[in-house]
């Protein structure tokens, strides 16, 4: 029973005559529970979405702690993996170093072998042929000195990276690698002249062979090396001069002939001098010998012809020249050269296998034949040719390639039958079959 109103019943029996007092109601009290209630349920709530949030963010702790476990796993087993390969390339290294040391060391005992029979066989006044053997041998020997002391050189920086960073290690390897592609014109004299059996043996019986038996009167004045451009002309002729021990005198052309003709002039002098010291006969180099004779001026034509006509007799001296282009020297000077001019042809199919042996040398594996690579390439030319400077830009431009992209990872990259015949089945022949017509003196 409320109270209000029991307080107000009795108020009223003592003095009915007041007002009756309304009866007052109480919604406060219903509000203040209301309130309560919904206070009560938010806090239930919000506990309830903090304890969500709590598993949830506990799960993340959890999820995160195993993706990092995984990642730190999988990044130690790169870092091996890294390391593994660092070390297999470094013993493939050492190992290829070591075959290249050991050919070299064979090389060498070979030389030394050689004059060491020479030595037992020369006489007193031994002859011109074994002196120049004699001569080249020791070349020989001093060259392979060279390339051993080179070989063991490059071994030792190879070790000494063991300390440095895979980064600087590459990089020492690479170049090595690259450079060596190059080192075929280390070679002393001919034996750097791969193939060309034909050619060398008339510049053997043109020069070599009067030299050697002291038959200076039927050396030639003048050697012309002509053909298409890039078959090795001046490759050759430069192998030609280094095979003796002969004073070299270079000409360069400046394509004004009366300069040309001092120049020439010059030469004969210094080699005419020359032989009267010492008693050295002269190579007199010229190359792209058609610009030094390409003249319609009839006094300096004559003097040329003067000037060559004697050059042998009067100066002890020889021009091996070449040229590209045999047709546009003046006839009359091509007729006196013209029993000494040699053609050098795009290389045959015979003498390809060892140029290609020689591009190749230490960057070919064992799956290469030779033999049937040089078919490849002659089946791929046809009628055309590809020149010695084509062969040797794509198999080297190859190798560089390669090489240059060498990491810790990658172990040194050797050229094979398929990666070879790849190269000329995407290039095209140099030389063309019209062009070679020009050639036909």
């Amino acid at each position: 029973m409320n109270i209000n109103h029991i307080s107000s019943v009795k108020l009223g029996a003592k003095n009915t005559n007041r007002t009756k007092q309304p009866t007052i109601q109480q919604p406060a009290i219903q509000r203040s529970d209301s309130i309560s209630f919904k206070t009560e349920q938010t806090i239930k709530t919000e506990n309830k979405n903090l304890a969500i949030f709590k598993n949830v963010f506990g799960g993340l702790l959890i999820i995160g702690a195993i993706v990092g476990f995984f990642l730190e796993k999988k990044a130690a087993k790169k870092m091996e993996s890294e390391k593994d390969a660092a070390n297999k390339l470094k013993n493939e290294l050492e190992e290829q170093y070591k075959k290249l040391l050991d050919d070299a060391n064979k090389k060498l005992e070979e030389s030394e072998k050689k004059i060491q029979d020479l030595i037992k066989n020369l006489k007193k006044e031994p002859a011109a042929e074994e002196k120049l053997t004699a001569e080249n041998t020791i070349r020989q020997a001093d060259s392979d000195n060279s390339i051993i002391n080179e070989i063991r050189e490059l071994s030792q920086q190879v070790k000494e990276t063991e300390s440095t960073s895979e980064e600087a290690k590459n990089a020492i390897i690479k170049n090595q690698i690259i450079n060596q592609a190059d080192s075929v014109n280390d070679l002393p004299g001919m034996v750097k002249v791969a193939g060309y059996k034909k050619e060398k043996n008339i510049l053997t019986n043109k020069f070599i062979e009067p030299l050697k038996e002291g038959k200076e009167d039927e050396l030639p004045n003048v050697i012309l090396l002509y053909g298409p451009k890039g078959t090795g002309k001046s490759f050759i002729a430069n192998a030609f001069s280094e095979e003796f021990i002969l004073n070299k005198i270079k000409i360069d052309t400046t394509l004004n002939p009366k300069e040309d003709l001092k120049a020439l002039k010059q030469a004969a002098q210094d080699a005419e001098k020359i032989y009267k010291e010492t008693g050295k006969l002269s190579i007199i180099r010229i190359d792209e010998i058609d610009s030094l004779f390409e003249t319609n001026d009839k006094n300096i034509i004559e003097a040329y012809k003067n000037l060559i006509q004697n050059l042998m007799k009067k100066s002890h001296a020889t021009i091996i020249g070449t040229t590209n282009y045999p047709k546009s020297i003046n006839e009359k000077i091509l007729n006196i050269m013209k029993s000494d001019m040699i053609y050098i042809p795009p290389i045959s199919r015979e003498d390809m296998p060892a140029l290609l042996k020689r591009y190749t040398e230490h960057f070919a594996d064992d799956s290469v034949n030779y033999d049937e690579l040089s078919d490849f390439i002659f089946q791929k030319a046809g009628e055309n040719a590809y020149s010695n400077d084509k062969i040797s830009s794509l198999i080297r431009g190859r190798i560089k390639e390669l090489n240059s992209m060498i990491k810790s990872d990658v172990n040194t990259q050797l050229l094979n039958q398929k990666e070879l015949m790849e190269i000329f089945e995407n290039s095209k022949p140099d030389i063309t079959k019209e062009s070679l017509k020009n050639y036909k003196i």
